[in-house]
């Protein structure tokens, strides 16, 4: 009689299951949006959920190892890198301290494949389109919220940026769900429905108007979909042609270019003509020059620095600089050790010239980036053994 009732209630048992694996993974891609969300509020959200997160999963899986030990070997050399900046400066500031917390989020993430595969997945395309949503409010006049007016120069444009800081970070979102889109690709995940996002997220790129992103994009384009790219190389041909001055005006537009020359100037005064040999080595335990710095040069609404050589040279001094080149070639050789010399490629790119441009080291889109390279390392090495379900 036990065994019958209990078969009685398993078809509602079932459902409940459904039901609570549903809510689960829905509080999944919530929690990862939110991971990247950064001027919702004026509370740092993103932050918060990428420190919370390992300590969540921690509790949830305690047996598990989360790092390798090379791993937390460079984990403990970052935090010694930044403490010691800290400690010779005297001062104590939380944000240079997030790139450690950022490395073990991208590690610890990299190892749970579904939540990479789907959740992940569907938090950074939700991101994109409410992207699109609040550009094409702005175009119609019902409101600017995070969106660039006057991109590159022109009054008229709009550029999009989602809720994160900056249009190059937003566009690292739509790279980085790229990625995701061609790993899912690889292990047949992909449908229909998802060549439609990838069509969505093509629009999200052209509609950064970034410099950076476009560049990316049609590396990836030319490795990854070579039809799509010289499809694109021909018709933008034909567009040059038709619209050269405008759209040399666009590319060599130099307000950006500007500013961010103006910035260097605050980092040559704080840094470079510092003469302190303690400042050379350790930095000054910030990424951000003074007010008063920043008073000598025209750009005085800005305190940060945008370009990632800068700032890991104002912050963590040389050695921080060397110990970031030396991790991120690191990274590369994993690549080039199984002769993925594309996905090689994109990480040197991703490394050296994006955060050239616009240095993304305290975004959590930095980090998102790397946990899903690590994630299709994983795959690469060993294919046969990445498994999901």
């Amino acid at each position: 009689m036990q065994d019958i009732s209990l078969q009685q209630h398993s078809p509602s048992m079932k459902v409940w299951r459904w039901i609570l694996i549903g809510i689960y993974n829905f509080l999944l891609v919530l929690i990862l949006l939110f991971c990247t969300v950064n001027k919702l509020t004026s509370v740092p959200i993103d932050k918060i959920l990428v420190l919370l997160s390992p300590f969540l999963v921690a509790c949830f899986n305690p047996d598990k190892k989360f790092f390798t030990s090379k791993e937390f070997l460079v984990i403990i050399l970052f935090t010694i890198i930044a403490v010691t900046s800290s400690v010779a400066n005297l001062c104590f500031y939380y944000i240079i301290f997030f790139p450690i917390i950022g490395l073990s989020f991208s590690i610890i993430l990299s190892q749970y494949k579904n939540m990479v595969l789907f959740s992940l997945y569907y938090a950074l395309f939700l991101h994109i389109v409410i992207g699109i949503v609040i550009l094409v409010l702005a175009f119609m006049g019902f409101t600017k919220l995070n969106v660039s007016e006057g991109a590159k120069g022109i009054a008229s444009l709009y550029s999009t940026h989602g809720f994160t800081s900056t249009v190059q970070t937003y566009g690292t979102l739509c790279i980085t769900w790229l990625l995701l889109y061609l790993l899912r690709k690889k292990l047949g995940l992909n449908t229909i429905i998802d060549r439609l996002f990838f069509f969505i997220t093509t629009l999200a790129i052209l509609l950064t108007f970034n410099r950076s992103t476009y560049l990316f994009w049609v590396i990836l384009l030319f490795f990854e979909f070579p039809r799509m790219f010289w499809s694109i190389a021909i018709l933008m041909g034909a567009i040059l042609v038709k619209f050269w001055t405008n759209i040399t005006s666009f590319i060599l537009s130099s307000s950006t270019i500007e500013a961010r020359f103006q910035l260097l100037q605050g980092f040559n005064i704080s840094y470079m003509q510092s003469g302190s040999l303690k400042v050379y080595l350790f930095g000054r335990g910030t990424n951000q020059i003074s007010q008063e710095v920043a008073n000598k040069v025209k750009w005085s609404t800005r305190l940060d620095l945008e370009n990632g050589y800068t700032m890991l040279l104002h912050s963590y001094g040389l050695i921080g600089l060397c110990a970031y080149l030396f991790v991120c070639f690191y990274f590369i050789f994993l690549f080039l050790k199984i002769n993925r010399f594309k996905e090689a490629f994109f990480l040197f790119f991703y490394f050296f010239v994006t955060q050239y441009i616009t240095q993304e080291f305290v975004a959590t889109t930095f980090y998102m980036f790397l946990a899903v390279m690590l994630a299709t390392y994983d795959y690469y090495k060993q294919p046969n053994k990445f498994t999901i379900g």
